[in-house]
């Protein structure tokens, strides 16, 4: 998955979003971008 100015995915957290987003995107479309935090009613 080529994203813009992202030379290896765990380079910066920014990438690793984008690039998890465009695979997630590819494969559910519609179900991107992913969560970026847990719910609380889920920790609890």
């Amino acid at each position: 998955m080529a994203v813009e100015g992202a030379k290896h995915l765990w380079v910066g957290e920014k990438y690793v979003k984008l690039v998890l987003d465009a695979i997630v995107d590819t494969v559910a479309p519609g179900a991107a971008p992913l969560p970026t935090a847990v719910p609380h009613e889920v920790l609890a």
